[in-house]
């Protein structure tokens, strides 16, 4: 099972139960997942 560990505009943070794996998803589907700074910034931080 899949938990959000933080909100963010462009991408989605997601952790195993355990917090051992962590998932990165882009969750810009109106621009067929295109980046942007923003995009970038956030994938920064979440890493």
């Amino acid at each position: 099972m899949w938990t959000t560990v933080r909100e963010f505009e462009d991408i989605r943070y997601e952790t195993t139960d355990e917090g051992q794996i962590a998932k990165i998803t882009i969750n810009r589907p109106e621009v067929r997942n295109a980046f942007r700074p923003q995009t970038v910034q956030e994938m920064l931080v979440a890493f």
